[in-house]
């Protein structure tokens, strides 16, 4: 999946609801008809932009229990496998939360997204028991996060598991190991850092780019490396 080219708040690469535009475009023409007419005008000058976030908004609206006021990247993706009903829709997007990455749930699996929360270019969120992400937390591009091993350590397990999905038959495919993820409130976590099963991330911690976490993240905390350790607190950092 490609990077976007915009800034990840310069606005240009995110998008509310097409529906929703139109809608307000409406409300503010009742209240001032030259600025309803600019809205609808930069609706339709951004027209093949609007079709394709509709696509995305409506894969989402498939998966997602999704909030008002949020934001999805035209890259953005999700998805559910391993025989997950769609109507039960194992992820939520809070409020204000921005979406340009690919959140994916496995059979079991569950995800939130906390409330204006952002999630970047190239992030990969996969879940099969639960991943959750707090409250104004930033992940960068090319995060990973996973909450399970995606395949058995036994190479025979491997192979039926392959067996399993190619024939659709999801239910006989054997469990990888898994346990939750969570990451907290105001947390940054850099670009191409993975986080694994059963960590914990402390809330306004920072994880630097590239990291590999494996073990939990104290509160207000800077942690890097592979292992991740931590380095130092973050107000030792003020000047």
């Amino acid at each position: 999946m490609p990077l976007n080219r915009n800034h990840a708040f310069g606005g240009a690469g995110v998008f509310q609801s097409p529906m929703n535009r139109l809608k307000y475009s409406f409300i503010a023409m009742r209240e001032s008809p030259i600025a309803g007419l600019k809205l609808f005008v930069m609706f339709f000058l951004s027209i093949g932009n609007q079709i394709n976030a509709g696509v995305v908004w409506g894969r989402f609206r498939q998966y997602a229990h999704i909030e008002p006021e949020c934001w999805f990247g035209l890259n953005a993706w999700c998805s559910a496998y391993g025989g997950n009903n769609p109507a039960l829709k194992g992820i939520e997007i809070k409020r204000g939360a921005v979406i340009r990455g690919v959140l994916r749930v496995e059979n079991g699996g569950h995800i939130v997204i906390g409330e204006g929360s952002y999630i970047g270019d190239d992030s990969l969120i996969d879940s099969s028991s639960s991943i959750s992400v707090g409250r104004f937390t930033m992940l960068a591009h090319g995060i990973h996060i996973f909450d399970n091993d995606s395949h058995p350590l036994q190479w025979q397990d491997r192979m039926a598991q392959a067996d399993a999905y190619r024939n659709g038959t999801f239910e006989l495919a054997p469990t990888p190991m898994s346990a939750p993820v969570r990451i907290g409130d105001h947390v940054w976590i850099g670009f191409n850092a993975f986080i694994g099963k059963g960590v914990t991330v402390g809330d306004r911690s920072v994880v630097a780019a590239c990291s590999v976490v494996t073990k939990d993240v104290p509160a207000d905390c800077l942690v890097a490396g592979n292992p991740a350790k931590v380095i130092r607190r973050i107000d030792e950092l003020r000047g």
